[in-house]
């Protein structure tokens, strides 16, 4: 709903103010129209998904309130809300864009920079329990490397080995391949994730 309420607020749509305020109605009070989670591959657009916002908004089908899956009509009932009417072209407005997909997108993009941030605090406690080498992510070695990703995560890294430094150890050169190249692998997904947002 917030990524189908941005697009239609950027004016180019011909939507009523009525209809941008059910959305943020329904947002506001956490109420989620039912969707499938199948039956859209979103490659011309969202119709199937989106029709289910679409009705949502005049009052029809299921919606997801409170943990509960309701009848649309009892919620509005029950929270004195109007059910709108759709205007001419509101229907083709609502129902022709891709909002589902970015929403999914914008999801996935989260979730892997999570990922991200969780193997690199994994790889630091690694590091520790195996007394490895944190010189292998200093910050001179990432400077010259031309891959943010990398230079991020190699500087949380530091962040998380600086509170309790492991001990460098004179008698091996080099940590295990697996643990000195975290940040080269850790940073293709880090490099990767703007790709989500394009």
């Amino acid at each position: 709903m917030a990524t189908r309420l941005n697009s239609l607020t950027q004016g180019m749509s011909g939507v009523s103010m009525e209809l941008l305020n059910q959305i943020v109605t329904l947002i506001n009070k956490g109420i989620a129209p039912r969707i499938p989670q199948e039956g859209s591959v979103g490659a011309s657009g969202d119709l199937t998904p989106l029709s289910y916002l679409a009705a949502a908004l005049i009052g029809e089908r299921e919606v997801l309130y409170k943990g509960e899956v309701r009848p649309t009509h009892e919620v509005y009932r029950e929270l004195g809300i109007a059910p709108i009417k759709l205007k001419p072209k509101e229907g083709l407005a609502l129902m022709n864009g891709t909002s589902v997909m970015t929403a999914l997108a914008c999801l996935a993009y989260k979730r892997a920079e999570y990922l991200s941030q969780v193997t690199t605090r994994i790889t630091a406690m690694v590091s520790l329990a195996m007394q490895g080498n944190d010189f292998h992510f200093d910050e001179a070695l990432f400077a010259v490397k031309p891959h943010p990703g990398q230079q991020q995560v190699a500087a949380r890294l530091r962040d998380d080995l600086k509170v309790n430094r492991p001990p460098r150890n004179s008698d091996r050169l080099q940590d295990r391949y697996s643990l000195r190249c975290a940040p080269h692998v850790i940073g293709v997904l880090e490099d990767s994730l703007p790709c989500y947002v394009r």
